[in-house]
């Protein structure tokens, strides 16, 4: 870089004497600044071809070489670099090449970007070095083009070969996990074939067979699923724990309605007495707060409550009780108010009919 700037001074000191004979010295100089020029371009135009491709490790690399090749271009580009190139071609001398600010400019943009990427290419290398898996090759280089934001055609022609690798081997791994029944393996490939980022088409046997097995997975899990709620809604009876069977009742049902459980199923069976206590003490609770409830419509649970006797909350009991109660209080009164205004009636009709007996 030194070497450069003192070229570079030089000329600038000449323009600024104006001296412009054609001297040793100045021919000399000339051709100095048309060697760096073209050496420079030569380096930016490599970079160039590397960012085409992708291999942003090597431009990076290429590019950071001293002396550093923006720097370098940077120091080409002096002020006055149009008035050197008007003294050459007054004297009819060979020319240093124009340096692309456009391919510089992309370069510049380039140094931006890497540094998010090279953890990925680092990995990248170490995998190729090191023989890693053809699917953690693939995954990785679809993630360095996700993060440099475009498709480049060397990187795409990479993923297309390994997709072709990897779809060879693909089937035999997938058909295995299946037959040793290796759920978490399955899973991983599963997720591999119906990535959307394939280029090259996956072939609809495999991803029948995958999806498959999935759903009856997914069946399975449910199931499992469900059986565990079952436990725990089981237990929450046991403790009388109503709060907690709304809750549970309510998952049931969902996990129920998605798996479209037959209520013959073996799993309704086994869980029927819990789901059974959280519905029907849903409907004591329901018709114990319902305004103006009668005594005949509470009656109607007494069953129910005597059959829930051992499993019922204190609360629900407290809350049924007092509602019986206000019940046959407001029936009590209105029973003692229609007997009032009957005798009343009736006094009133004697009352009447003495008054005409007695005119």
């Amino acid at each position: 870089m030194a070497r450069v700037e003192e070229i570079v001074g030089k000329i600038r000191g000449v323009l600024e004497s104006g001296d412009l004979r054609a001297t040793e010295e100045l021919v000399q100089l000339a051709q100095q600044f048309k060697e760096v020029s073209e050496a420079a371009l030569r380096r930016l135009q490599r970079c160039d071809e590397y960012l085409l491709q992708g291999r942003y490790p090597e431009a990076i690399h290429l590019a950071s070489e001293p002396p550093a090749l923006l720097e370098l271009i940077s120091a080409l580009n002096f002020p006055e670099a149009q008035a050197w190139q008007d003294v050459i071609l007054m004297y009819n001398w060979p020319a240093a090449p124009r340096i692309s600010m456009e391919q510089a400019a992309q370069l510049n943009i380039a140094f931006g970007i890497y540094p998010n990427v090279e953890p990925v290419f680092k990995r990248y290398r170490q995998l190729c070095l090191t023989g890693g898996p053809l699917a953690e090759r693939l995954q990785v280089l679809r993630e360095i083009e996700t993060r440099l934001g475009r498709v480049y055609p060397a990187i795409d022609g990479q993923i297309r070969e390994l997709e072709t690798e990897r779809l060879k081997t693909l089937g035999a791994e997938l058909q295995l996990a299946i037959q040793r029944n290796e759920p978490e393996k399955v899973k991983a490939l599963y997720a591999e074939l119906t990535d959307p980022r394939w280029r090259t088409p996956v072939p609809q046997h495999l991803l029948q067979m995958a999806t498959l097995y999935m759903q009856n997975l997914q069946v399975q899990e449910l199931r499992q699923h469900l059986d565990r709620v079952g436990q725990r809604l089981k237990k929450a009876m046991m403790q009388r724990d109503f709060t907690a069977g709304q809750q549970l009742f309510q998952e049931w049902n969902q996990l129920a309605m998605q798996l479209g459980l037959s209520p013959a199923d073996e799993l309704w069976m086994r869980y029927r007495q819990p789901l059974d206590w959280v519905r029907e003490l849903s409907e004591v609770y329901a018709v114990a707060n319902k305004p103006d409830v009668t005594t005949e419509e509470l009656a109607a649970y007494e069953e129910v409550i005597f059959r829930w006797r051992k499993c019922l909350p204190a609360y629900l009991e407290q809350i049924y009780e007092r509602a019986l109660e206000e019940a046959q209080t407001v029936e009590t009164r209105w029973r003692q108010t229609v007997v009032a205004i009957s005798v009343l009636v009736c006094l009133v009709l004697v009352v009447v009919v003495l008054y005409f007996l007695t005119r």
